[in-house]
Order: C-alpha cells, then structure tokens, then sequence
C-alpha cells in the first residue's frame, strides 16, 4: 500500500476500536480502494470503497445493504471520537465546523453534519454532531503522467480541473504538481501549494505525508485569497496550485497572479458537463482568457481534455443570443 499506509493509520486513532478492527480485517486491495469512513450516531456504519457504499456487519464480511448484525457505533463511541477529531477543543475548531469539516493534521478532511445555531441571523456555533464522514487522501504516483501528455505538449499552461466531489480532482493535481515539479519534460517549475485545508500535501508538522515534488512550496492553513497573494509576492512561482475555487476573492487574486506571469492549476466541482457552462466561477475564471485546458473527470476518474477558450466562446455566444441553449455541452436553437 506504500505511501498510503501512513494515511490509513493516522485516520484509525480516532476511530472507536471497533470500527479499527473492522477496517484492518479489509483485505488489502479493499484498503487500497477504501476512500470514506462514513458513521452516524447509533447508526450502521459504511465504507465507500471504489465508490460504492459497504455495510460491515459483526462477523466482518460486507455487504451493499445493512444486516441484522450490522456494526453500528452508539452515542457514547460517537461522542468519544468526535472529541479526539476536535482534539478534545470543539471550540477551538468552530470556524470549521460551522463551515462543516474538521481539517486533520494529515490532509484527511472530516464532514460533519450538525444543527447549525444563530443568533441575529449570524451563524455563531453548531449542536448536536450526528454524523461524520471521514475522507481519505489518496496518493497516486504518476496518474497524471497521460494527462500532463495531452495537457502540456507545448509547455505547462493554466488548468481547471473540473468534476464531482471525491470524484479525483485533488489526487490529479497533487500528481500534475509533483510531476512538473519533479523535471516534467526536463524543466523543473517552482511550484506553490495553497493549501487551505491541508489536503494537497497531508502536512503533520514539519513533514509531509504525500508526495509533493522536489521543487514545490507550501502554504498550509490561510484562506486561499491571502495564500494566492503572499505567494506571488513572497516565493516568485511559476505555478501555482490550488483546490476548490469559489469565490470572488480567490478569483481576484487569480487575476493578479496571471498579471505577475504565474499560472494556475486549480480546481472546481462540478456535478456534469452542463456545469462548465451554466456556474458563474467558471464562466469568470474563463473570463480572463488565461486557461488553456479543462480536465473534465468523469465517474470512472477518466479524463476528458476540452479547449477552455472554446468552453468560454460558446457560453459568449449562447448570452448573447437568447435563442440558443446548452444542453449536456451541446449548442441548440430553442427556434427548432
């Protein structure tokens, strides 16, 4: 399992013993391919592994629906964990809560599903944790090597890497950052991670536990805004990476990056091809005329290479013509 073991073995301490002994009993193939500890309160707990949902019951065998003997953790073990993925300080790790997660030291990032608490019509702190779901990050040594063929022929240029969530995304741009890092085509590019949630680089400590290429920087834990920017003025990058763009602010930034002569491989999600045409981020990021490439995932983590400046030319000429639609990537005139 290489690199992986140090993944997998991090995540288990926080675990209740019960559902450590469930995991280690997985075969290794079934490890290799585990990417989501998903446990609810007094509820059975699922695998996701090769993106299908698993049941374990008390014997240890798996199953795709839940057995009178499936393993289930009660409120007391669900308590006990959540506590240990706070390191026993719910309040210190609020900001993130209310956002949703809680960012392990790892890279592993942890959903978390609660009721959300307002005052004033500000949201000020959470309640009543009844579910997690545990992501595992996923190293895979040279799964970028067909893209980065395709992609960067003529030399690395700005990419979008767009698909649906834990659809690979990070995996392939933590691999296109090593490779290009490492002397892709024997040139080796400064390469900075902006990595606000610690899931590119898997950073516990001083130390990483992903492989991130021999000439890449990382900023871990700042918001991406203020990481894109301290980058660029601090560390001189020829590339730039970073996961989920969203918002205004990421996007000015981007902006003052490619002003400098810096490129950008990032990420979007995505839940279909129509997305690229109809989300407002994406159609902004094309805006600036600077992106080269999409890499489109689909659900098998198969790529699909489009032309980003003909993306941005279709959705230019469907605003400006109210007749013509976009259905699934394909141009039709609402006339006929």
């Amino acid at each position: 399992m290489g690199d992986d073991v140090k993944v997998y073995d991090y995540v288990k301490k926080y675990l209740p013993p019960r559902v450590v002994t469930a995991l280690d009993n997985l075969s290794d193939l079934q490890q290799e391919n585990l990417t989501e500890i998903r446990i609810r309160r007094n509820m059975p707990v699922a695998f996701v592994i090769n993106n299908g949902t698993r049941f374990v019951d008390s014997s240890g065998s798996l199953s795709f629906s839940p057995s009178e003997n499936v393993l289930t953790v009660s409120s007391a073990e669900f308590n006990e964990m959540f506590n240990r993925l706070c390191s026993y300080s719910i309040y210190s790790n609020m900001n993130n809560l209310k956002n949703g997660y809680i960012a392990l030291e790892n890279g592993s990032r942890v959903g978390v599903c609660s009721t959300a608490v307002y005052e004033d019509n500000s949201l000020v702190s959470v309640k009543d944790i009844s579910s997690v779901n545990i992501r595992i990050p996923r190293q895979a040594v040279g799964c970028s090597r067909d893209v980065l063929n395709r992609v960067f022929a003529d030399g690395v240029c700005s990419v979008i890497v767009a698909g649906k969530p834990s659809g690979g995304k990070t995996t392939l741009l933590r691999d296109m950052a090593k490779e290009i890092s490492d002397g892709y085509n024997n040139e080796y590019k400064k390469v900075v991670m902006v990595d606000e949630r610690n899931e590119l680089a898997g950073k516990v400590g001083n130390e990483f536990t992903l492989k991130i290429g021999a000439n890449t920087d990382v900023i871990t834990g700042l918001n991406k805004a203020n990481g894109i920017e301290n980058a660029i003025r601090t560390m001189s990058p020829d590339v730039i990476v970073c996961d989920e763009i969203a918002t205004q602010k990421e996007l000015d930034e981007i902006r003052f990056g490619f002003s400098c002569g810096v490129k950008f491989m990032l990420s979007v999600h995505i839940g279909k091809k129509q997305d690229l045409y109809t989300k407002p981020i994406i159609s902004d990021l094309l805006s600036t005329g600077e992106f080269e490439k999409i890499i489109l995932l689909d659900d098998n983590y198969s790529a699909k290479i489009l032309d980003a400046r003909e993306i941005f030319n279709e959705i230019r000429r469907c605003s400006n013509n109210n007749s013509l639609v976009i259905d699934d990537g394909n141009i039709y005139d609402r006339k006929y």
